[in-house]
């Protein structure tokens, strides 16, 4: 099985800021077909960084070296 990557943004009842990077990631598994759950594959991720700035804008957006 191929190992899955998260890309999502928590429930607006969820505070990023008040909880801890483990339990948002969770929150992601927890609820993966919710519509701001993305579940991308090496592959994918591997295209994003490569071939695209999409993950450039999550990060900064996100404020992430």
């Amino acid at each position: 099985m191929d190992r899955a990557f998260f890309v999502f943004v928590p429930a607006e009842h969820l505070c990023e800021e008040q909880l801890e990077h483990q339990a948002l990631v969770e929150w992601a598994v927890a609820h993966v077909t919710h519509p701001s759950v993305v579940v991308l594959t090496e592959d994918d991720v591997y295209l994003l960084h490569y071939h695209s700035e999409v993950l450039d804008i999550v990060n900064t957006v996100n404020k992430c070296p």
